[in-house]
């Protein structure tokens, strides 16, 4: 792999370990379900009917008591998630302003073996550091999360009777969603690679690709040799920059150009836009989708208007739009075709 196709994947690396941490922008909480008022516990009348009334109500305001501090605690238990997931963004917002100022500060160095190795050795660190955010961040999750469930749990004994059954909850507002509650383990899976590592598991074998990995490595698929050597070029140039019309790698590239590119490293003539491909080779189901196959979406007017490449079962190798550059991205959500040569 090449000093310059490192540190591009390990750039992306970072970039998708910060996202895992969220966006930190803030929520607004609808207020749950009222209540209604409190009984009042005097009442106008006496005996056992007035007394059966307060004994009534006195539980009523206690049960609304304890509701009052379980949503205290799940407020609070709330913001401390927020507090450390916006904590972990700085530790790495950190790292990526080192991991800048590194490859920037080595200038014209990087032509020479040692400057080359120099900046490897530089932005391995960073990684490591990106490694250690991500752990501390998956384990503080994970404490927050099982706070939650017991914060959660507290609230089904509220009011519920010895040995009667649980009370009907009402249905609460649904809450958004933790921005820690699943680390991703793609940062993990290509920083594990990058490292010279590596772990356990599909997952991560499949991200193993990413950063380059050898020629067996497990894409999450079959993809063959070819499959492998498509995938490579094109992660080369991640970070490069959206081109209308471009075919320059390291310069700009649009998502054909990038398709086109990357097939050519592999010995495989691919036409030259979007409309063309939508007629090139054979189409395959995309349970069957290989690395290295096409994947062509955004159809209109009936013509499919953007193509990626398939990298895994759930992650592609795009070109996306102007303003943007060469990423690792998702399968489409919508309607989809997958091509393979012939």
């Amino acid at each position: 792999m090449s000093v310059d196709g490192f540190v591009r994947a390990a750039g992306a690396a970072m970039g998708m370990a910060r996202e895992s941490f969220g966006t930190g922008v803030g929520f607004a909480l609808a207020p749950p379900p009222s209540l209604g008022p409190v009984p009042d516990q005097t009442g106008d009348g006496s005996g056992q009917a007035a007394e059966g009334f307060t004994d009534e109500s006195a539980t009523v305001v206690r049960s609304v008591e304890a509701l009052a501090d379980h949503d205290a605690a799940g407020l609070g238990g709330l913001q401390a998630a927020l507090a450390s997931a916006g904590a972990s963004r700085g530790r790495m917002d950190a790292v990526i302003a080192a991991a800048v100022a590194d490859v920037q500060s080595k200038g014209l160095a990087v032509n020479t073996p040692a400057g080359q190795q120099a900046l490897v050795s530089a932005i391995k660190r960073h990684l490591q550091d990106t490694k250690s955010t991500l752990d501390q961040g998956s384990s503080e999750a994970a404490t927050h999360a099982a706070a939650a469930d017991t914060t959660a749990a507290g609230y089904q004994s509220i009011g519920h009777p010895p040995g009667g059954a649980a009370p009907v909850m009402p249905q609460m507002p649904m809450m958004p969603q933790m921005p820690m509650g699943a680390m991703p383990l793609a940062p993990l899976g290509m920083l594990g690679n990058l490292l010279g590592g590596g772990g356990p598991g599909r997952a991560q074998q499949a991200v193993g690709a990413q950063a380059g990995a050898g020629t067996n490595a497990d894409f999450g698929g079959s993809g063959g040799p070819q499959g492998d050597r498509i995938v490579k070029a094109a992660l080369t140039q991640l970070g490069v920059p959206y081109v209308w019309g471009g075919t320059k790698p390291n310069v700009g590239l649009d998502c054909s150009g990038l398709v086109q590119y990357a097939y050519k490293q592999a010995g495989i003539a691919i036409p030259r836009t979007t409309y063309e491909m939508t007629g090139w080779g054979v189409r395959v189901r995309p349970e069957d989708a290989r690395p290295g196959d096409i994947l062509l979406c955004n159809k209109q007017n009936g013509e499919y208007q953007h193509v990626q490449l398939v990298m895994n079962d759930h992650q592609t190798i795009e070109s996306p739009s102007r303003g943007q550059s060469v990423r690792i991205g998702k399968w489409p959500s919508g309607g989809f075709e997958i091509r393979r040569a012939a």
